[in-house]
């Protein structure tokens, strides 16, 4: 059809760094769908979150924001609230709220899509690997050091089980986890610095 075929035009010109004719284009094939299928049809939400993801690149996240709110509110709806689009929508709408530095907000997302994944393909799917690396950032910036090593753990395990560890999802991980067990060390270092310090007062 002539949505699917500007929706695929727009992911290429995103891809190449275009966003504004990406998003005229993704606008365009959203209208067309919403007059062809109704606004509460699937595609309209696929579109939806075509179009909030250029709007995330740009740094627009409020727009972003209600893109995503509202292709979950279609998701849900139209699909079910354990469908696998649903668990997409709400990775990429967490992702906008870290950005925006709600983080809990984002846990709460990143935490319900985990659970869905999981429950929905398993949980040593390269999806929820995918997730547990977002979740592990996320308690990485409200100070959850032990259950980010943890997410981090599993999600490198399941990594490199499918993919091997050359691979670079498994690069990735292993590095974000090495990052944090660097970090985790100089802090330990200080605190014992800090503590030899106030012995000698």
């Amino acid at each position: 059809s002539v949505a699917t075929t500007m929706n695929n035009l727009a992911a290429v010109y995103e891809a190449l760094g275009h966003h504004q004719k990406a998003l005229e284009l993704y606008e365009r094939s959203l209208h067309i769908l919403r007059n062809a299928l109704g606004p509460e049809h699937p595609s309209v939400a696929t579109t939806m979150n075509n179009l909030a993801a250029v709007y995330e690149a740009l740094g627009h996240y409020q727009k972003a924001l209600e893109l995503y709110e509202h292709s979950l509110h279609i998701s849900r709806n139209a699909l079910g609230p354990e469908h696998l689009s649903v668990a997409t929508t709400m990775n990429n709408l967490a992702a906008v709220y870290e950005a925006s530095g709600h983080y809990q907000k984002a846990l709460e997302l990143y935490e319900h899509a985990h659970h869905i994944v999981s429950r929905s393909l398993g949980y040593a799917h390269p999806d929820v690997a995918r997730i547990l690396n977002n979740l592990a950032g996320i308690y990485i910036k409200i100070g959850r050091t032990d259950e980010a090593r943890t997410n981090y753990q599993k999600a490198l395990t399941i990594m490199e089980t499918v993919f091997g560890k050359k691979n670079k999802y498994s690069k990735i991980v292993r590095e974000s986890l090495s990052d944090l067990e660097h970090k985790s060390n100089r802090q330990a270092e200080q605190g014992a610095s800090a503590d030899a310090k106030k012995m000698r007062r």
